[in-house]
């Protein structure tokens, strides 16, 4: 079934997650729920959210776990016996922080994909509509340019 020398578990996985593809397609049930504007709002933001949820993990995420870091310089001193010490890590929160910070951090994740989604796609659409409109002519202009 799979060419020899593979690694049997991807293989399988692989052909499990199509065989659930396959159950989902042949499934009206199954569409008919996949298709509650709830599930159809998070597939229509799940692309702003793949280009905006590294940015705010690093920064908004970043400072509701650990606080406000300075941006001191990480600055390794030494000790008596001429050995490097490390300055200590940051505290981290308590896991009660993660359990309020992440899902609050998921409502900004996805406001901001909501409104990446409204104005700046729009914003690019029309822009590349222009640019579109520049490069290239239309067939109405070609036909008025020919000689006759």
């Amino acid at each position: 079934m799979f060419p020899p020398n593979v690694n049997l578990g991807k293989r399988f996985t692989a052909l499990g997650v199509d065989l659930i593809i396959l159950g989902i397609f042949l499934s009206p049930s199954i569409k008919n729920i996949l298709s509650n504007s709830f599930f159809l709002w998070f597939g229509r933001n799940s692309f702003a959210v793949y280009l905006t949820h590294g940015t705010l993990l690093k920064t908004v995420l970043t400072y509701m776990i650990y606080g406000n870091i300075t941006g001191e310089p990480w600055v390794v001193t030494k000790n008596e016996k001429g050995e490097d010490v490390l300055p200590p890590w940051f505290p981290r929160g308590s896991p009660g922080v993660f359990a309020i910070c992440i899902p609050i951090w998921l409502v900004i994740v996805y406001t901001v994909a909501h409104f990446w989604t409204t104005y700046v796609d729009s914003f690019c659409a029309r822009v590349t509509q222009r640019l579109e409109n520049l490069a290239f002519e239309s067939d109405n202009e070609k036909t008025q340019q020919l000689p006759r």
